[in-house]
């Protein structure tokens, strides 16, 4: 095995008898730690898991990239079988209840909160520092970071703007909205994974809503390593008519600001962004349910 290594077990397609969905779990491997990152939205990655060889027991912990349900909804499946492992997770996932209006009505997207009560021992809750004035991240490992964005510098993604979220509070519901308490999403709940190699950072973002460049560089002010040598994760560039300016928003700026690295993208990027995407850069690989790769 390489320095860093990972298998997607879950994703929005699929070219094999794997199964697939709007969401998203990756398998992240070193020589020294494996992580499992998201559980997608149904426990449909935990049947990808065993159908491509993958053993989760070995795992030495969960990461939840965010809140939303595309990443969480196969949380409780994967705890009933494995109620012993550790997840790190912003403690904001279970302060707030998340939301859609993408499809014209308040879609629910929330992490289910009962989880806290049924499973409270396992997580390893991360407050949300770049508000306080604190560090944005905390080592796990010498190698493995948890980071949190602090920059607003560069794009942010369009589909931001169908985005909401109500803080939890007696009388809320995790499936209903009242537009009276609905505020822009501001993503304080999103962490990115990062581990240093030899050669560069390899920086995990599940969908990225802060921004692909903006995590980049928060994750890079926060290890101190300023190579990138890879991203992994969705970049959030939904069909929309802004697509074609986004994409070259994001292509200039990464080669502005990171022409070096490699990124791996799927999920929540769409077909016309990834489209986009492979003309306008060399440097983008397209995964899937059942991609693999050593690094």
């Amino acid at each position: 095995m390489k320095e860093v290594s990972f298998k997607v077990l879950i994703d929005n397609q699929t070219f094999s008898d794997l199964e697939s969905e709007h969401g998203l779990s990756i398998l992240i491997e070193t020589e020294e730690i494996c992580i499992l990152c998201d559980m997608g939205a149904s426990s449909a990655f935990l049947r990808n898991a065993e159908m491509m060889g993958v053993d989760l027991n070995t795992i030495d912990f969960a990461f939840i990239s965010h809140g939303h349900s595309d990443h969480t909804g196969g949380l409780r499946s994967f705890l009933e079988r494995y109620p012993n492992k550790k997840i790190f997770a912003s403690k904001n996932i279970f302060n707030e209840y998340y939301f859609s209006g993408r499809r014209g009505y308040w879609r629910a997207m929330s992490t289910d909160h009962s989880l806290l009560n049924d499973y409270g021992d396992v997580f390893q809750l991360i407050d949300n520092q770049q508000n306080v004035g604190g560090s944005n991240g905390i080592w796990i490992s010498p190698k493995v970071a948890i980071v949190s964005n602090i920059h607003d510098k560069w794009s942010t993604p369009f589909g931001n703007k169908y985005l909401t979220k109500m803080i939890s509070s007696e009388g809320n519901s995790p499936l209903q909205a009242d537009p009276e308490y609905l505020l822009s999403d501001d993503f304080g709940h999103e962490l990115s994974l990062v581990i240093l190699t030899e050669s560069g950072a390899v920086i995990f973002s599940s969908c990225s809503h802060c921004g692909a460049v903006n995590i980049i560089e928060s994750c890079c002010d926060f290890t101190g390593e300023s190579r990138v040598r890879a991203f992994v994760g969705g970049l959030h560039l939904v069909d929309s008519p802004e697509v074609v300016l986004e994409v070259d928003n994001f292509a200039s700026e990464l080669s502005k600001r990171f022409p070096e690295t490699h990124i791996f993208t799927g999920h929540c990027t769409s077909d016309s962004a990834k489209e986009l995407l492979l003309k306008k850069l060399n440097c983008v690989e397209l995964f899937y349910a059942g991609y693999s790769i050593a690094l």
